[in-house]
């Protein structure tokens, strides 16, 4: 009998503590959370769409009434700035109350588990300069309203699992130096409004369904060193136009349905270390 009861109340003990704590802060008073009403009540509902009482790390998030003692979250001028949640198991989906935070300049929710679609309100953010959403398992379109975000200096979609087309609007984005939408499910066209991304280094759109010609616009990319379209379904032939790339230093199409001869043009690119052509149905002399 007395195992019986020993059991028992290991278990009351077990559940109890496994229960999360219950919520204290009280997001109508101001002066007590530092920070407006909305937004209070937007880092509530993320939190909660989130999964938040078993990320691996939750400090101070809604047991404490002052929102600059809750972990990743820092408070500047009583708004919030940055969210930076990284690396911290969370689940759930993203909650489009985070467009209710404008004064929002870094959201880093990269190297988690999180689901769902991309909320186009978060092309509110006008303030918003680091946008990372990498390694989840985010789903559905990119929302074309990211090109809204004209402040943006980085962008980081990749190993998701994202659909649709790219969006035109990215090439509104013409302060990032890198974008890269690799290892997720894209499809069609690479849209020509990527060449006015004049400031870009690095583009990778590796390992997708990406289809069609490569854009001959690209070749006016004079400042990018790394380009990588490989693992693919790009057809058509090799533009001519990309031996303009003075810069480029990377150049990695393999793995595609790429026809016809290797422009000699490509001879004449003295800052290229990396040609990778490989797994296509290119033909002709080298």
């Amino acid at each position: 009998m007395r195992k019986i009861f020993l059991f028992q109340f290991l278990m009351i003990l077990f559940l109890f503590f496994s229960i999360p704590a219950a919520a204290t802060c009280d997001c109508t008073n101001e002066a007590v959370t530092g920070i407006p009403q909305a937004e209070c009540e937007a880092l509530v509902e993320f939190h909660m769409a989130s999964n938040g009482p078993y990320w691996a790390y939750k400090d101070g998030w809604r047991t404490t009434s002052w929102i600059g003692d809750w972990f990743g979250v820092t408070v500047e001028d009583g708004h919030v700035t940055r969210l930076d949640l990284n690396w911290n198991a969370m689940s759930g989906t993203l909650s489009p109350r985070l467009a209710e935070l404008p004064y929002l300049q870094v959201l880093d929710l990269g190297k988690n588990l999180l689901g769902g679609n991309i909320p186009p309100g978060l092309g509110a953010l006008h303030d918003l300069q680091y946008l990372d959403l990498s390694k989840n398992h985010i789903e559905g379109n990119i929302p074309p309203e990211l090109g809204n975000l004209t402040g943006l200096l980085e962008l980081h979609l990749s190993r998701n699992r994202l659909s649709g087309t790219i969006p035109p609007e990215i090439g509104n984005l013409i302060n990032i130096p890198e974008l890269n939408l690799s290892n997720n499910d894209l499809e069609g066209n690479i849209p020509p409004e990527i060449a006015d991304l004049t400031n870009l280094q690095v583009l990778s759109l590796i390992r997708n369904e990406l289809e069609g010609s490569i854009p001959p616009e690209l070749g006016g990319m004079t400042s990018l060193e790394s380009l990588s379209l490989q693992e693919n379904q790009l057809s058509g032939s090799i533009p001519p136009e990309l031996v303009n790339m003075t810069s480029l230093r990377v150049l990695s199409l393999g793995e595609n349905q790429l026809t016809g001869s290797i422009p000699p043009e490509l001879g004449s690119m003295t800052s290229l270390e990396s040609l990778s052509l490989q797994e296509n149905q290119l033909s002709g002399s080298i």
